[in-house]
């Protein structure tokens, strides 16, 4: 299985990014068998609702969160190739690091207990303003500090027990066409390493 994950704050195109990196593949040609390509959101499985609800706990958010991911990612076959709008770095960022939700060993723990798979790529997107995005419930969160989070994920020894690859990717007005070219080029490449 490969996995390639697109984090940043919100905002920043990470989503948009994703997707649209998902629908080249999907035209790429490459990819005959459609079960072999997998879209994911977090969070998208049967917990999304009760998830975003606003009057949810946040530890128990935290641990919603990860249910969902060991649903999504449960029964896959090991050719899948998965390209995720966030993944379990979100919660290490949004609630260990900025909510202070838990400590640092329940999300180690919380790892351990499934087989939640190492990241292959991860591409952190940042931007300098916030794009295209209506509020939504996290803008009580300070953007700048999760930007701030984010940008030190590199050399991170935590992070990198989780995560093999990160690339930045700046996302600045009237160059998205070239990071979604840039983005699905690099998630080629990495699969071509591996035949």
């Amino acid at each position: 299985m490969k996995y390639v994950v697109f984090e940043g704050a919100d905002g920043t195109g990470k989503s948009t990014i994703a997707k649209r990196v998902y629908q080249a593949l999907q035209q790429s040609g490459l990819f005959t068998n459609p079960e072999r390509l997998k879209y994911m959101r977090e969070p998208e499985g049967r917990l999304r609702a009760e998830i975003m609800r606003d009057d949810t706990l946040d530890t128990t958010e935290l641990l919603l969160f990860f249910a969902d991911r060991y649903q999504q990612l449960s029964n896959l076959e090991e050719n899948t190739v998965i390209i995720s709008d966030r993944s379990f770095i979100s919660s290490y960022v949004y609630q260990i690091e900025q909510k202070g939700v838990a400590d640092v060993q329940l999300f180690d723990d919380l790892m351990k207990l499934g087989e939640l798979p190492k990241i292959d790529k991860m591409f952190v997107v940042s931007s300098e303003k916030r794009l295209g995005e209506k509020s939504n419930r996290l803008d009580d969160v300070n953007r700048d500090e999760l930007v701030a989070l984010y940008s030190t994920m590199k050399g991170d020894k935590f992070i990198e027990r989780y995560v093999k690859e990160i690339v930045e990717v700046e996302n600045q007005e009237g160059g998205l066409k070239e990071i979604i070219n840039l983005c699905a080029l690099s998630v080629l490449e990495t699969l071509v390493e591996e035949v």
